[in-house]
């Protein structure tokens, strides 16, 4: 049996990625190709009212889970609201217009009770019930040939010390595609019960027969290991908050039939509208963000611009304003080829560091003549620009990264430090 607990979903996620990616488990045989099968696993998360994934170079589609989570609570089973944001999605429907183990059907219709009414109504009468489990598997799909069997079969619902607490059972688990968005829409439904029996929310657990990686996803999970960290994640989290609680009581309706301007004016009218901004329009968006739900939502809106090889393009900018999220390893890399995409620019930089940075810092002392230095050396104080914001142990943090690279660069701190006066005026120059 495996174990994970974090208070941080996006910590978890990472921590659920590396145990799979690193197991030496020999792989197995599915009917959708060769698997690394985990076996039981229990996971759980408390004191964190995001769980949206935002992890750089997951491709999650905060559009998507918003929407599954809006399609659950109110009860439907037709594909079009889903399908809407991922053009596949039909793939799972039998007939082409529904789903057969839709989650939110299954809760309120297939079987001919609203079972999220009753619990609701069964918890007001008795707080200290432990009677209270909604089904979403049935019998009959022992024997159906369908596309889509729940894979989500149970949930127990209890209140503890005026805390919702959820369970939700799965018979099988795709750790890549399926947990960042079970753990959204049925975090959505816990707070909209616990929001109805006026409860505080308490813990999410989820419990797996199955917790698999199949190995076709084996090289994107390297790559968000790579492009993440539990340190660069807590950072974010640290400098960026919000919470997502709050959506259990938007107009569910207004979002499955897409009329955002009918919204109530909130983060998530704002965000939903900006989905259908022009690629030019979404070009800064992803600069700036307020909180989490923006940082989400704008990279995700980001990694749909695409050039005509169908790559992402993502600025240099860009990605020096994210580094000081980033572990030791993905600084070092992006150091390099940053630096080697701007040596066409070297000539722009001197003429920056005589005219302006030299002149205006009589006591500096500084030798033009280590080209190899020069740009690695614009790159870090942009870096270093970046961390104002951040805490005492964060920039701390991020200082002891640079301060690193220097010592393995030769380069001199002091340098740095007169550069960071620069900054504006070396991004306008750095492509």
């Amino acid at each position: 049996m495996n174990f994970f607990y974090a208070d941080s979903f996006n910590q978890l996620y990472y921590q659920l990625l590396e145990s799979a990616y690193y197991q030496n488990i020999s792989l197995s045989e599915s009917r959708v190709g060769n698997v690394k099968d985990l076996g039981k696993t229990v996971y759980q998360i408390s004191n964190d009212t995001f769980r949206l994934c935002f992890l750089q170079e997951r491709n999650f589609n905060p559009f998507f889970a918003f929407t599954e989570a809006s399609w659950i609570l109110e009860g439907l089973n037709s594909v079009e609201p889903l399908q809407h944001y991922i053009k596949t999605y039909d793939q799972f429907s039998d007939d082409g217009s529904t789903l057969n183990g839709a989650y939110g059907y299954r809760l309120k219709s297939y079987f001919h009770i609203n079972q999220i009414k009753e619990a609701i109504d069964l918890l007001k009468k008795d707080a200290h019930s432990r009677r209270v489990v909604l089904t979403m598997y049935s019998p009959d799909d022992l024997q159906k040939d369908s596309k889509d069997i729940p894979c989500n079969t149970t949930i127990y619902l209890k209140i503890k010390n005026n805390k919702l607490d959820m369970t939700i059972l799965n018979r099988s688990n795709d750790l890549y595609l399926g947990v960042p968005y079970n753990v959204f829409v049925f975090f959505i439904l816990q707070c909209y019960i616990a929001s109805q029996l006026k409860c505080e929310l308490g813990i999410q657990t989820h419990y797996t027969d199955s917790l698999h990686l199949y190995e076709r996803d084996f090289d994107k999970v390297k790559c968000i290991l790579d492009s993440n960290s539990l340190q660069s994640i807590s950072g974010i989290e640290k400098q960026l908050s919000f919470d997502n609680s709050q959506y259990a009581s938007i107009n569910h309706t207004k979002i499955i039939s897409r009329q955002f301007f009918d919204l109530a004016d909130s983060a998530y009218k704002k965000i939903f509208l900006e989905y259908n901004l022009s690629a030019k329009e979404k070009e800064g968006l992803v600069q700036n963000p307020e909180n989490l739900l923006q940082y989400c939502v704008y990279n995700w809106l980001n990694r749909k611009s695409k050039n005509k090889e169908g790559k992402r393009v993502k600025s240099n900018i860009e990605i020096l304003d994210s580094l000081k999220y980033q572990s030791i390893d993905v600084m070092k890399s992006e150091l390099q080829r940053i630096s080697q995409e701007n040596l066409t620019n070297i000539d722009k930089i001197k003429e920056l560091i005589c005219t302006k940075i030299i002149s205006e810092n009589s006591l500096m002392n500084f030798d033009l003549s280590k080209t190899d230095q020069i740009i690695p050396i614009c790159i870090l104080s942009i870096v270093k620009d970046t961390i104002n914001a951040f805490n005492v142990i964060e920039r701390e943090l991020v200082m002891s990264n640079i301060k690193s690279i220097c010592e393995e660069e030769n380069i001199n701190m002091n340098d740095i430090t007169y550069f960071v006066g620069y900054t504006e005026e070396l991004r306008a120059i750095i492509n």
